[in-house]
């Protein structure tokens, strides 16, 4: 079974939070602990029906709209959908690789990077992907 792949984001540019990478995710989604951790901001009124890898249905907290991610040198805006008891902290599904246009490269030697751009400058970043749960931890400790 693979093993599942996380970055760093920097959400708000308030805090670092591990996010994964779900490409078969149709929302970007981030716990309510994460979102009151980053000062994330959300509309309780804008809510959707979420199905999880289990089958279970749990409604949204509400949405975020417009908030700052930066990876590396990229920052992008994203929608984010607010989970109560997400067993993640950040969860980046296909609107992030569709807005990053993101292309997965894996190395002979078993790394795996991500390389993604910016929708405005076209700068681009290769990141490294990490084991979820073996993100280093940044120099603050927030992980």
């Amino acid at each position: 079974m693979a093993t599942l792949r996380v970055i760093p984001a920097l959400i708000n540019s308030i805090r670092e939070e591990e996010a994964l990478l779900n490409s078969g995710s149709q929302i970007v989604s981030m716990s309510r602990e994460a979102a009151s951790a980053c000062k994330v901001t959300w509309d309780p009124e804008t809510t959707i029906n979420m199905m999880s890898a289990n089958g279970q249905i749990n409604r949204t907290c509400g949405l975020a709209r417009n908030i700052p991610f930066t990876f590396g040198n990229v920052t992008t805006y994203l929608q984010v959908h607010v989970m109560d008891d997400a067993p993640y902290q950040v969860l980046l599904g296909r609107p992030f690789n569709v807005i990053t246009e993101s292309k997965v490269v894996n190395s002979a030697e078993g790394g795996q990077y991500i390389n993604i751009m910016d929708p405005n400058t076209k700068e681009q970043a290769m990141l490294p992907t990490y084991p979820k749960g073996q993100l280093p931890h940044s120099k603050e400790g927030n992980f």
